[in-house]
């Protein structure tokens, strides 16, 4: 703490008037009193045992181990580089995160200058540093094989883990092998069990059909309500019971139907995953158009939206080929429905997808724009 503030002060010509901390004796010692009482630094403590009242420490330290254990988690790295990941993820975080209300990064804040992110690697990547400081034969490799665990905190480098004699070098001569791990290659690593599933685009369309669904089935149980008694005896107790059901139902099958589920089967590409997807998609769309053919409401050539046009053109096509034949034939059912007209795929745009606000981190602006196309009503306006 007595070498940053020395460097604050002297680096970007400021003064340092107070610090806060904890209770804890790193902080609280005879050592630094004497410092901050030389330079005239106040120095704030929170009560003791109470973190909530150093609340925007704890909530960075808890947001810097999160990143860390995202990016330790990408390439399957080393717990022994944590420190390193979380320095790296302090050094992103300081060039990527804007300070709400004034709309820069804290490392704009402090120098005044636009960060520059293009020399920003994958941590744990695999990468190769150029050898200098070794007298190498003619044949010998120029290069060795190591991994990216971050930035150099003094000069314009990266810090790599050395495979070959086990240190942590800094160079600026290094090449990044960012793709070393393939989707491919991570899917024949991982087993069932582990698959992760693509993002669902007929999430888009739960999204707007079952709360429709909902709305049918209350105003009917409603109006059933007001014309009969509600009495044990009546004959229709047991529709409006059902009806009932079937409402609560509904409402246990959005939530359900947000979920990830486990695939039963492997796509080796993109494309494939989405026409899988979109046929499961078909299959609920049509029964809850059976659904709401009950409710006596009838729908035909039903829109059902997908990201991905070569999904979409492999369900147009009619002919199999043998870039195919490991996809279940159960998942072409689609294509029957599509050729009667019962469903009518078409594309969406990235910015269009309703889908991401289930599937992705978005940002504060994007997702109030879709929980509104969603038709959801902020409780915040209440309150």
């Amino acid at each position: 703490m007595m070498e940053f503030s020395n460097q604050v002060q002297r680096k970007y010509n400021t003064t340092v008037l107070a610090i806060r901390s904890d209770n804890g004796t790193e902080f609280k010692n005879y050592t630094l009193d004497d410092f901050l009482g030389e330079e005239g630094i106040q120095h704030q403590y929170s009560s003791p045992y109470t973190p909530q009242q150093n609340g925007v420490a704890e909530r960075k330290n808890r947001t810097l181990i999160e990143a860390a254990r995202t990016m330790m988690m990408e390439y399957k790295s080393n717990y022994n580089f944590w420190v390193e990941a979380i320095s790296t993820a302090c050094h992103a975080t300081n060039r990527l995160y804007f300070r709400k209300g004034l709309e820069k990064t804290p490392y704009e804040i402090l120098t005044g200058n636009k960060p520059n992110v293009s020399y920003f690697k994958v941590f744990g990547c695999k990468c190769y540093v150029l050898v200098k400081d070794t007298r190498l034969s003619k044949f010998d490799s120029r290069a060795q094989e190591g991994i990216f665990v971050g930035y150099a905190t003094d000069s314009h480098a990266y810090r790599v883990f050395n495979k070959s004699n086990g240190r942590v070098v800094e160079s600026c001569d290094v090449t990044f092998d960012e793709d070393d791990r393939s989707l491919e290659e991570r899917s024949a690593s991982l087993s069932g069990k582990d698959q992760v599933p693509p993002k669902w685009s007929y999430l888009h369309h739960k999204a707007k059909l079952l709360p429709l669904i909902i709305q049918v089935q209350a105003n009917l149980y409603n109006n059933l309500m007001i014309n009969f008694n509600n009495n044990l005896n009546n004959p229709v107790q047991a529709y409006l019971n059902q009806l009932k059901n079937n409402i609560n139902n509904y409402r246990k099958l959005i939530y359900h139907n947000n979920q990830y589920q486990k695939q039963n089967c492997v796509s080796v590409s993109t494309a494939e995953a989405e026409y899988v997807a979109a046929a499961s998609s078909c299959a609920q769309m049509l029964w809850m158009r059976q659904t709401l053919r009950d409710d006596g409401l009838e729908y035909s050539k039903v829109p059902l939206l997908c990201d991905n046009e070569s999904a979409i053109k492999i369900a147009y096509n009619p002919v199999l080929h043998g870039k195919m034949k490991h996809i279940e034939i159960r998942n072409h059912f689609i294509r029957d429905h599509i050729a009667r007209g019962d469903i009518v795929l078409s594309f969406i745009g990235t910015k269009e997808q309703l889908a991401d606000i289930f599937t992705k981190p978005l940002d504060e602006k994007r997702f109030i724009e879709l929980r509104h196309e969603l038709n959801i009503i902020d409780p915040s306006n209440f309150a």
